[in-house]
């Protein structure tokens, strides 16, 4: 099987850094891209109700955040090509035509977003829930085709599928953890939007309504989390699920905390408590991200290593690299000072 994955390409710098940022970046994505999923399930829900506070409240920023969702989603997948790019090239070629309609997909998408945006007080409630329901449909396959490229990627053994299946059709249905790991990502969209909806409004000083409706967005999702997430572990391989049950030390510390998390943020959302909410969740996801890249490492480790990569050290272009990441996050940050600036009209 180990003569089916390509030879990595060379480093410049050590991969720990590129770890780094992987897990940087895709924190980041993660966030933006479960308030966009979060707030166009819970908009598409609220639509359907007799009062339309949230959906007046969450309009104008959907298309935003889908813009943050696919650009700070870049930066991860580069990350990811460089330290696991033999595996994730090879997958996103087996599935090449489903990849490739990513971009057609995301297309359509901002173009219903921005629609739903500039029509929506000419449009009727029946034809804004069509709107949103076409959004997430695109979105949700969007993120199944992610999931599968993702899971393929782990999985060298279920490669020698090309061999019936040369045109680039091929999805990963059969793993085991294709759909805990979808639904892990759908309810963590709508937590996270929930929680994000009560700050934003908090924030801006909105509706009470909108901050307490938010919360139990997020508290409702959260339980249900829960249930997804054993669901998650007991689907993987018996070698990967038992290095978070006490095997490696350090999975086994990570899963925990985040696990205790849950809990603490469960607790303070119960008591409209949203300032201990948000830091516990930051830290949860923090600790998520962290579970999720030791289960890629442990289902390659066998195949690869990372810090395995051959090194031929140049430091020059990783330090252009930071200079125009740092310079970046300053413009991004004082993009959002001005999108957030009170007298803007929200």
């Amino acid at each position: 099987m180990a003569s089916l994955i390509p030879t990595p390409d060379f480093l410049q710098v050590s991969f720990g850094w590129f770890q780094f940022f992987l897990i940087l970046t895709f924190i980041l994505h993660l966030i933006v891209m479960n308030i966009f999923v979060g707030w166009l399930i819970i908009t598409l829900s609220e639509e359907s109700k007799s009062y339309l506070s949230v959906p007046n409240f969450t309009r104008t920023k959907m298309p935003t955040f889908l813009a943050f969702t696919i650009n700070f989603g870049v930066a991860p997948l580069l990350f990811l090509q460089v330290l696991y790019g033999q595996f994730l090239y090879t997958s996103s070629v087996l599935m090449g035509n489903f990849w490739i309609s990513i971009i057609f997909i995301l297309i359509l998408t901002y173009y219903l977003t921005y629609y739903y945006d500039f029509k929506f007080s000419t449009l009727s409630i029946s034809n804004r829930k069509v709107i949103l329901f076409l959004v997430l449909i695109c979105v949700l396959f969007v993120a199944f085709l992610f999931v599968n490229n993702m899971t393929l990627m782990l999985n060298p053994t279920d490669w020698y599928v090309f061999s019936k299946n040369k045109i680039g059709s091929i999805l990963h249905l059969k793993d085991p953890t294709l759909f805990p790991r979808y639904f892990h990502f759908l309810i963590a969209s709508v937590a996270i939007g929930g929680l994000s909806l009560s700050f934003y409004a908090s924030f801006k000083k909105h509706n009470k309504e909108i901050v307490e409706k938010g919360l139990r967005w997020f508290f409702n999702a959260t339980i249900v989390q829960l249930f997804v997430g054993l669901w998650f572990i007991v689907s993987l391989p018996e070698r990967v699920m038992l290095s978070f049950l006490g095997k490696n030390i350090w999975a086994t510390l990570f899963f925990s905390l985040a696990m205790v998390l849950i809990f603490f943020a469960l607790f303070f959302s119960k008591r409209k408590q949203l300032k201990p909410t948000i830091t516990s969740v930051f830290l949860l996801i923090t600790c998520m991200v962290l579970v999720r890249d030791w289960v890629r490492r442990e289902y390659l480790k066998e195949y690869f290593n990372p810090a395995s990569l051959p090194l031929k050290t140049n430091y020059l272009p990783f330090i252009l690299f930071i200079l125009f990441f740092v310079l970046t996050l300053g413009l991004i940050g004082y993009m959002i000072r001005l999108y957030l600036k009170p007298n803007r009209e929200v």
